[in-house]
């Protein structure tokens, strides 16, 4: 890359017959303005949205349906050669980001935020904050979930390792999440689906691993049932319009996983040819792979991993929970653990509008590590928590553990869970007797407490319990 010429390196950009994916785009020209220096090239931005240039690419970027076709490319290549390269890329991105209408789910526009970020760069030189290993808190003076600085800020706080030697990975460039999360068309809410997938005493065996530890093991007739069935969920998600998909803890084999992405990808390029983009736009999975890792896979609305979580914190299986769930095979029941390999990293995703989210897998979502040590350090706007556990009930713990997120750093918290435990637990008699619509979600919103409960629903009753979540008076 050169200052004076051509500063577009193509060879880093994905390229589909002659075009490129509007969201690559995007994120390839804020990564290369956020790291490269070029901020320094601008003065202050003013009414950058109105720029003569801004204007010239708008209509060929909104004609190509979210690719960019090869005349805005050879403009903005003949543009870099002759104008300050920061200038140029700094255009592009508010071009991108009003031809397709805004490239956030909760912020329509980003323009301003853009504006604010170079501010920021020209006064301080710097995206970090000027206090060292400061966090963002609720009640200060920072509106959580809006201003792209705010997460850009706190990158470098969640870079430095934290509590037990933990550490949370942000996944960069934050550009991506926004584009692929993409316009809401239901003004402030977000419409989110829990998905159980299983619901029957035999999805999952727990089986002996070692004298004290326990293995989970898929059933594999059922796995390949769900594989089968991608197609039609993944339709009906998008038929209902949902935004979020929650899957539960250990619900997929690697089979189903991608089974589920080439459903999505499927959706992905549906949606495409429609002159649309897709309202099904992130999907959590939890994942059990052929080596027993339970995991949770994050894919974006192609059906791409995003990231993949690995838990955290083992589950402490005891004698009377055994018994409660008749895990026969487990027998003589004496206390288990979980035999997994605890990951040391927490992966956070970023995006300028949206927030930033994180995955936490059952025991994560109440253990102090990571959940009160790492999560309220990083200030996740957003946080998944897939279970695997009894029906959820708000005096319990999963309910509890949401609350006290929600409250502190004001997060909002959705929690998905299967009914394989309760029907287990109703199979074998345990005590207390499971209701008959077990609780299978969780909400619990930051300042609207009226949003705040457990969703229920019968087992078996369809493929997706879908909520309609309000983000008014958060964002």
């Amino acid at each position: 890359m050169t200052r004076g010429g051509t500063i577009l390196d193509w060879s880093a950009i994905p390229v589909c017959d002659g075009k490129v994916w509007g969201p690559d785009l995007f994120a390839w020209a804020y990564d290369l303005l956020a790291s490269s220096g070029l901020w320094r090239d601008q003065r202050r931005p003013g009414t950058i949205a109105s720029d003569p240039l801004v204007q010239d690419w708008i209509g060929p970027l909104r004609a190509g349906y979210g690719w960019v076709l090869p005349d805005v490319v050879r403009s903005v290549q003949a543009s870099s050669t002759h104008r300050r390269p920061g200038y140029v890329l700094l255009r592009l991105l508010v071009a991108l980001d009003r031809a397709y209408h805004g490239m956030s789910i909760v912020r329509p526009q980003i323009t301003p935020e853009l504006e604010q970020l170079e501010e920021l760069w020209l006064r301080t030189g710097s995206l970090g904050r000027a206090v060292g290993g400061s966090v963002l808190r609720k009640g200060t003076s920072w509106q959580q979930g809006a201003a792209l600085a705010q997460y850009c800020e706190n990158l470098a706080r969640v870079r430095a390792d934290q509590g037990l030697g933990f550490k949370a990975v942000p996944h960069c460039p934050p550009w991506r999440v926004g584009s692929l999360l993409g316009r809401r068309s239901r003004g402030r809410e977000i419409r989110v689906a829990f998905v159980p997938m299983l619901y029957e005493c035999t999805d999952v065996e727990f089986t002996p691993h070692g004298s004290d530890g326990f293995r989970l093991t898929l059933d594999s007739g059922k796995q390949r049932l769900l594989s089968a069935e991608m197609p039609r969920i993944v339709a009906e998600l998008e038929t209902e319009r949902v935004n979020v998909a929650l899957l539960p803890e250990a619900c997929a084999s690697s089979d189903v996983v991608a089974a589920l992405r080439a459903a999505m990808r499927s959706n992905f390029s549906d949606a495409l040819a429609a002159g649309r983009m897709p309202e099904l736009r992130l999907v959590a999975v939890g994942e059990v792979a052929s080596s027993g890792t339970n995991a949770a896979v994050l894919l974006d609305a192609a059906g791409d991993p995003l990231f993949r979580q690995r838990k955290v914190a083992p589950w402490y299986l005891n004698a009377d929970q055994q018994r409660r769930y008749g895990m026969s095979a487990l027998s003589p029941f004496v206390d288990r653990h979980e035999s997994v390999l605890g990951a040391s990293a927490l992966n956070c995703l970023d995006d300028p509008g949206f927030g930033r989210l994180v995955i936490l897998i059952c025991e994560d979502l109440a253990s102090p590590d990571p959940a009160r040590t790492i999560v309220v350090d990083a200030a996740p706007t957003l946080v998944v928590g897939l279970v695997m556990d009894g029906s959820l009930e708000t005096g319990r713990w999963a309910f509890e553990a949401a609350k006290a997120i929600a409250a502190e750093p004001a997060a909002l918290v959705l929690v998905a869970n299967s009914w394989m435990l309760s029907e287990r637990q109703r199979a074998s008699g345990g005590l207390p007797t499971p209701p008959a619509d077990p609780g299978v979600g969780i909400v619990c919103h930051p300042s609207d407490y009226a949003q705040s409960r457990v969703h229920s629903a019968p087992p078996g009753c369809g493929s997706h319990l879908r909520v309609d979540v309000s983000w008014d008076r958060w964002a």
